[in-house]
């Protein structure tokens, strides 16, 4: 775990951990869409990436994406 003075370098240093680890690769290569993403990102017992252990993972992020409208940031 590491202390962060602002969100933003917490969100930061997360976004390059996923870019830069080898497991994680494959959710960048399926195009901009926030939903596909979430899809791949839960369990690898269930055909993702293994970031979650949730079979339903993704659909809880895509669900939190939706309902605070962060699709918006992006």
């Amino acid at each position: 775990f590491e202390a962060y003075q602002t969100p933003w370098q917490s969100f930061r240093a997360h976004s390059i951990f996923l870019a830069n680890n080898n497991r994680y690769a494959p959710l960048f290569t399926g195009g901009k869409k926030y939903q596909a993403w979430a899809d791949r990102i839960g369990s690898s017992k269930h055909g993702g990436v293994g970031y979650a252990t949730s079979p339903i993972y993704g659909n809880i992020l895509k669900g939190v994406i939706k309902n605070y409208h962060l699709d918006l940031l992006d």
